[in-house]
């Protein structure tokens, strides 16, 4: 097939242009939570307040028995619970870590 074969196809139209495809919001939607109900949701969805209050019920009961053992002082106790409430710990063993690079166990 030479190139004045292909001017004379364009020519009677049998090759045309397609038009310019302009940039799909499709993605960018999606990507700002839309999409998300529940006929899109695929697998089982763990809810993150339960999970939360699991997580948080065991560090809070971990930092009870820090104290109860004497271990940390009122003011530490108050300190890393608030810290345990802002989400600084992801576990009681992530506590102890704590407490032991910052040296805040009492000595007996």
């Amino acid at each position: 097939i030479t190139r004045e074969e292909i001017k004379n196809l364009i020519r009677e139209g049998r090759i045309s242009l397609l038009p310019k495809t302009g940039i799909s919001r499709g993605r960018h939607r999606a990507r700002s939570g839309r999409r998300k109900k529940a006929g899109s949701r695929k697998g089982g969805q763990k809810p993150g307040k339960k999970a939360w209050v699991l997580k948080i019920r065991a560090i809070r009961r971990h930092l009870r028995w820090l104290r109860d053992k004497r271990q940390l002082s009122p003011g530490n106790y108050a300190t890393l619970l608030g810290m345990a409430k802002g989400g600084a710990f992801r576990s009681g063993s992530h506590v102890d870590e704590y407490v032991k690079a910052r040296q805040l166990v009492k000595k007996r």
